[in-house]
């Protein structure tokens, strides 16, 4: 989603996206997406779950963008 709450418009992450689904529909699932700063992993995300009406109520997105130490990622999610 774009900060003023309209949906991202992805180009080219239509296969991104499918993999996504998948993955999302698998019970208990916990999904990482990673990848350089600025390519569209938010936004991808942000698109796959709200696609995704089953976790309507049930999704959580942790951003670990400012996360720099390995130990602080527990810390971030919970």
């Amino acid at each position: 989603m774009r900060r003023n709450g309209n949906p991202a418009v992805l180009i080219g992450r239509d296969g991104a996206l499918e993999h996504l689904d998948r993955y999302l529909t698998a019970p208990d699932a916990v999904v990482t997406v990673t990848g350089p700063g600025g390519i569209g992993k938010s936004a991808l995300v942000r698109t796959a779950v709200a696609r995704a009406s089953h976790l309507a109520d049930h999704h959580v997105v942790v951003d670990l963008a400012g996360v720099t130490e390995g130990g602080a990622v527990r810390d971030a999610v919970l």
